[in-house]
């Protein structure tokens, strides 16, 4: 182990309401390096910070989020939505790293204006094939992983040489600065063959304190956590030592 991973905090980390105001700072203040957001844009390109492609109306209707301006989103919703714009405010302000979980491919050319707009560091992650050849093609002087498909796949084919072999070459082609990968689908042999070609692994969601020690050891890159003090206790003993 010749590092110890970034600390990426999960949208709604420590129990917190997720792509909130309150989840941001909270990451932030339990020492996170790193804080993810879920975005998508509304129907007049104003990048939110939301996971789910439709929300609720206070009718209880579901309204489709790249079908409504902003404006009436905010009138016919329970609860005020958090703008990308907010959320950068932040990381300026803090001096942290955002990692945007793009939630939708309409949703990068509104992200990409406001990133470039607002002159911000950010990594840029929800990427499968789609969406990162859409920034390879458009973007590229962005910072995105490739976030490894793992519906067609079982944790065994991830032990095999050509489907590693084959999931570098995607990253590589498309200009990925890494892949994001589920904890569960992510082994030593991944990593080892990632690392001799300079490319980082991330790997999501690990809340578990013997799951983080055992992909701290085999020496990912980052880990997304909801357990930021678990994690961030876990590296303190360590280093400590």
């Amino acid at each position: 182990m010749s590092r110890l991973p970034l600390i990426t905090a999960h949208a709604g980390c420590m129990n917190t309401v997720p792509n909130s105001i309150e989840s941001i700072m909270k990451g932030i203040e339990t020492g996170a390096d790193i804080i993810e957001v879920d975005v998508r844009a509304t129907k007049d390109g104003v990048p939110i910070l939301i996971h789910d492609p439709s929300i609720n109306t206070i009718q209880d209707e579901q309204i489709q989020v790249n079908e409504i301006t902003f404006e009436d989103l905010e009138k016919h919703t329970k609860n005020k939505m958090v703008t990308l714009l907010e959320a950068l405010d932040i990381a300026h302000q803090y001096n942290i790293v955002l990692n945007l979980d793009i939630k939708s491919l309409d949703a990068i050319d509104s992200i990409a204006a406001l990133v470039n707009y607002e002159k911000m560091n950010v990594i840029l992650s929800g990427c499968k094939k789609e969406k990162a050849i859409y920034l390879y093609n458009n973007y590229p002087q962005f910072q995105y992983l490739l976030n490894v498909d793992t519906n067609s796949l079982s944790e065994e084919d991830f032990n095999q040489q050509s489907i590693i072999e084959e999931i570098c070459n995607e990253a590589n082609s498309m200009s990925c600065c890494g892949i994001n990968i589920d904890y569960k689908y992510c082994n030593e042999e991944i990593i080892k063959y990632f690392h001799s070609r300079f490319l980082p692994v991330a790997v999501w969601t690990i809340d578990n304190e013997c799951d983080m020690e055992k992909y701290i050891e085999l020496g990912v890159y980052s880990i997304t956590t909801n357990e930021i003090n678990t994690l961030r206790h876990i590296k303190e003993n360590i280093l400590s030592k």
